[in-house]
């Protein structure tokens, strides 16, 4: 009984869904003789803060992908370098296994 309570809100509040938010835009005032239809999206000045119509310029310097690659791929480089230089100088030089007995 609990399980099919639930299914049919669940069903319920699926269908308020579907038909309040569709096809870009909101649905309301569905007791009225007219709806009201309202576009969906994001304020703009949202959309500029995040970036959606291009990279935002800081004090004059665009961040672009290819400044974020190059970061990126100069932290591996040292992170690289620094396992091997650290390999290179370990006092321990075990090869293999060693048998316990």
């Amino acid at each position: 009984k609990f399980a099919t309570s639930a299914h049919e809100a669940f069903y319920a509040l699926f269908v308020d869904v579907v038909t309040r938010f569709h096809d870009g835009s909101i649905f309301s005032d569905f007791a009225s003789e007219s709806m009201t239809v309202s576009a969906m999206g994001y304020p703009s000045w949202w959309l500029e803060e995040v970036g959606y119509f291009g990279p935002k310029a800081a004090n004059g310097v665009a961040v672009t992908g290819t400044l974020v690659l190059g970061v990126v791929t100069v932290a591996a480089l040292a992170v690289g370098l620094g396992f091997w230089l650290g390999r290179r100088t370990s006092t321990v030089k075990s090869k293999g296994y060693v048998v316990v007995k």
